[in-house]
């Protein structure tokens, strides 16, 4: 769930009207099936919605979309908060005066996403959170939305028209909305922009997030007893086989 407890100062592209405070209540008979919450802490009076969702279920809690700034941060990574949504957008940056979450995330041992596209976040700064953060604390992820694989052209996102061009939605206003990245798109900029092995790249999109979920005794790595998840790339980290759960969903023609 990335929303809709955020912050509308924050919201990127989802839209003002969806926005409300954590309710537990939303959320309750959807507990063995929510894995993530992205929310805005400081939204959260005296962080109740954190307190009780770790108290009654093994979700985890994400700080995103949000205004907090360093104290409220740390405060609700003390009270529950363990994983970062999308570092660095929709959330208060880094300033020397004002660490904001973007100096919580580099401060505490949470886990965080990192949109590796080089439109959302400039590839110098990979760099600069793999110093700032453990390889092992870092998820790749896409962020994308309906237009990922699509030609460029007019989309919808939750309602609101999207225009995809030379590689990024955007809103109307021009607010970046998702992205169009794939994951081996991810891994390979990672791999161009920092001095990565091969295997910490592909962690950071397959065992990482698994642990991040609570689902690495299933997901994230090639071992008896896991399901059988197998992506076959070339060099160019080009898919071109893929199997899911023991059956083969993708193969190139090629």
């Amino acid at each position: 769930m990335e929303g809709p407890f955020i912050n509308e100062k924050y919201k990127g592209a989802q839209k003002a009207d969806n926005i409300i405070k954590p309710d537990y209540n939303i959320i309750k008979d959807y507990l063995d099936i929510i894995k993530l919450i992205t929310l805005a802490p400081e939204k959260d009076e005296n962080h109740s919605f954190i307190k009780r969702v770790k108290e009654n279920s093994k979700i985890t809690l994400s700080i995103g979309h949000s205004e907090a700034s360093y104290e409220e941060a740390i405060k609700a990574i003390e009270n529950g908060i363990t994983h970062a949504t999308h570092t660095f957008n929709a959330m208060t940056p880094l300033n020397h005066r004002k660490p904001g979450i973007v100096g919580a995330i580099f401060t505490s041992d949470i886990t965080c996403e990192l949109i590796a596209d080089t439109i959302h976040v400039h590839p110098a700064i990979f760099n600069i959170l793999l110093n700032a953060k453990h390889k092992d604390k870092l998820v790749l992820i896409t962020d994308s939305m309906r237009a990922g694989c699509m030609k460029s052209g007019t989309y919808d996102l939750g309602g609101q028209e999207v225009m995809v061009k030379n590689g990024a939605a955007k809103l109307q206003d021009g607010t970046l909305a998702g992205s169009v990245l794939t994951l081996n798109k991810a891994v390979k900029n990672m791999l161009n922009y920092c001095d990565l092995e091969i295997y910490e790249a592909v962690t950071m999109a397959s065992l990482i997030p698994a642990k991040v979920i609570n689902m690495d005794n299933k997901k994230g790595s090639l071992e008896v007893g896991k399901d059988a998840d197998i992506i076959i790339i070339d060099k160019e980290i080009d898919v071109y086989f893929a199997i899911v759960e023991g059956n083969v969903v993708f193969e190139t023609k090629e």
